[in-house]
């Protein structure tokens, strides 16, 4: 059970979550009343972000945007922190061609973002207003997708679109570092769009619903392949059913990641969970490769984001890797409108 949703932890934290809120609450009234400015670029800016801490799907949903809005016709970008990188300042992650660097230069999310998109530039810059102005002068981007950018006030934006998981909210509904959220539910007032992720309830008993009148629309995040990538294949996730799998997750919600492997129909011999962002070392790997052997199983699974951190370790073996593809699922209608207010809003801008 994560930490945040041990009551007892919650308790104890609670007077710190309260003084975590104020210093929230000062911030947000420095930039409502103009007291901190913020910066516009020359494109439009459409912040994929989220009010709580992981596990709400910001980096698939960037991903998914890019490759609808490069579909429409629409020379996009993205822009990111670059967390838990091992550098500072402007880094160019892609030209659009593929990753430029390493993971560690510029961050998973990014330098996975940089694998999977084509015609897509990727930035990494702490300074959000001037990664998006080296966009624009470099890349002649019209639309910027700004990764984890809710909270990142300082570069103006056009639309933003925050991603919430109405599970987190029900086992830990506090602030930091008493619960899952970096914002109270109030913060949704900022917000153009709301995105859901997980099973939905009673509408009348929405949490979201004082704070946000906007437009919604209800995702789902799920399996859409599976890629070979030492091999550089793809299959259907047929491939997974019956198949005997040791599976490896260091992402923020990995249950998540092991639910699904079960649902199709792989069987877990052996399961392995690290935190968030963790890197590997060349035991983790020792250890992953044991396992395999050990329990005769038929492949190690893995996701996007940690297997670009194993790779450098499983390139010079032998064990069969597959790392499962997760999509964005939502409905065409509420797509199309999305897209629609997009369009609207650069006819407004250009």
């Amino acid at each position: 059970m994560p930490i945040f949703e041990n009551k007892l932890v919650q308790a104890v934290l609670w007077p710190l979550s309260l003084l975590y809120g104020l210093g929230i609450a000062l911030r947000n009234a420095a930039y409502d009343r103009g007291w901190l400015e913020n910066h516009a670029v020359e494109a439009l800016v459409i912040s994929v972000g989220n009010i709580s801490v992981g596990g709400t799907g910001k980096t698939p949903v960037t991903l998914f945007l890019s490759q609808e809005l490069t579909r429409a016709g629409v020379r996009v970008g993205i822009l990111s922190r670059g967390y838990g990188r091992r550098t500072r300042g402007t880094v160019l992650v892609s030209r659009g061609e593929g990753p430029l660097c390493t993971p560690q230069e510029v961050g998973d999310e990014p330098y996975w973002l940089a694998l999977r998109t084509q015609q897509v530039p990727v930035v990494v810059d702490e300074d959000r207003v001037r990664g998006g102005r080296i966009l624009v002068r470099d890349f002649g981007v019209r639309v910027i997708l700004l990764d984890d950018g809710f909270q990142h006030r300082r570069l103006r934006r056009d639309l933003d679109l925050v991603l919430f998981d109405p599970a987190q909210y029900r086992a830990a509904p506090h602030l930091l570092p008493a619960g899952f959220f970096r914002e109270p539910l109030r913060s949704l007032r900022r917000a153009h769009w709301l995105w859901i992720s997980g099973q939905t309830v009673d509408a009348q008993r929405q949490p979201w619903q004082p704070y946000f009148a906007g437009p919604t629309a209800f995702i789902e995040f799920a399996p859409t392949g599976v890629w070979e990538p030492l091999k550089q294949r793809h299959h259907a996730t047929d491939i997974l059913k019956k198949a005997r799998v040791v599976a490896v997750a260091g992402i923020a919600r990995p249950a998540r990641f092991f639910d699904m492997l079960t649902t199709l129909g792989a069987d877990m011999v052996q399961k392995f969970a690290f935190r968030d962002h963790y890197v590997y070392k060349e035991n983790d790997w020792r250890q992953l490769r044991q396992a395999w052997r050990v329990t005769g199983a038929d492949f190690v699974v893995t996701t996007g984001k940690d297997w670009i951190k194993l790779e450098p370790m499983a390139k010079t073996d032998k064990v069969p890797v597959l790392v499962l593809e997760i999509g964005v699922h939502l409905s065409l209608e509420r797509l199309q409108e999305f897209m629609q207010d997009i369009q609207g809003k650069m006819q407004e801008r250009f």
